[in-house]
């Protein structure tokens, strides 16, 4: 299971969103499936409900900022399994509700499918009761916009999580080396460095003159690329060995080496024309 959820963590973050929105659906089916009852809902609960559950689920995220603690403890999968429940949930709440929302506003169940698809939802959401009168009151005006305030703190609210995981990530704490370690044995060496690559944060700049512009995972090479703001043709000795020594004594990225992986930077002058690689194993570090 560990190593199930180490796959899941790592994956980009399109496929992520990708399986997280086939899990809901998933369970608005098995709610279109399984939910027999004839009960009504109104248009402004309909909304409110949604809203809330949508901000539940992106609070439930925050969950992702104890990730190194969870690896660490050997409970990642709890937290995988947190989120995919919370989006099978998700899914099935709306799934429930569309069906009253249908049942109320178009007088049959069948119309439950508009709730699965966003836009097509807005006409279980502006459908007045099929069998009523039109009436005004305080209330649906009151639920709607608590409805559109949580579904726009929820939005920024994903926003704040992922800085905050782009800042933090799970390999810059503490106790980054045990976590890189532990993603290397749950992982293996080269899928463990694509993830590794995932959570830098680019660009970065190192000193006023070198930016760190991209960082990427081939086999067992993880390669830094830089652009260095000078037009030299080569980068100087000192640099290479402040590379090696900086390599061999930094802790996250010692596990890298250990394991028989490489960690190489490679420098572009302004013209773009490449004026150094430095290449670092752990047979590099010998008097380092």
């Amino acid at each position: 299971m560990e190593s199930l959820a180490l796959q899941y963590v790592f994956l980009d973050g399109l496929s992520l969103r990708g399986v997280r929105v086939l899990l809901a659906l998933l369970g608005f089916v098995l709610a279109l499936l399984v939910v027999r009852s004839s009960r009504r809902l109104r248009r402004a609960p309909y909304a409110l409900r949604l809203g809330t559950a949508f901000f539940g689920y992106v609070a439930l995220q925050f969950i992702w900022l104890a990730g190194d603690r969870a690896l660490l403890g050997g409970m990642l999968w709890l937290l995988m399994l947190a989120d995919v429940l919370g989006a099978l949930a998700l899914g099935f709440a709306s799934g429930a509700w569309a069906r009253a929302r249908a049942i109320d506003g178009f007088e049959s169940p069948r119309w439950a499918i508009l709730g699965a698809v966003p836009l097509a939802n807005l006409m279980l959401l502006f459908k007045r009761p099929w069998d009523a009168e039109r009436r005004w009151t305080v209330r649906g005006p009151i639920y709607s916009l608590v409805a559109l305030f949580l579904f726009l703190l929820g939005g920024a609210v994903t926003n704040v999580i992922e800085t905050r995981k782009e800042m933090a990530g799970m390999t810059a704490g503490p106790d980054a080396d045990k976590v890189v370690a532990a993603l290397i044995a749950g992982l293996g060496l080269a899928p463990a460095l694509v993830g590794l690559a995932a959570q830098v944060p680019v660009p970065m700049r190192g000193d006023p003159q070198t930016q760190l512009v991209r960082v990427t995972a081939q086999g067992e090479t993880l390669t830094y690329s830089y652009a260095v703001d000078t037009d030299v043709l080569a980068i100087p000795d000192a640099v290479v060995r402040g590379v090696v020594r900086h390599n061999c004594t930094y802790a996250p990225t010692l596990p890298v080496l250990r394991a028989g992986g490489a960690l190489a930077h490679v420098y572009h002058n302004i013209a773009g024309k490449e004026i150094g690689r430095v290449t670092v194993r752990m047979s590099s570090c010998t008097g380092a």
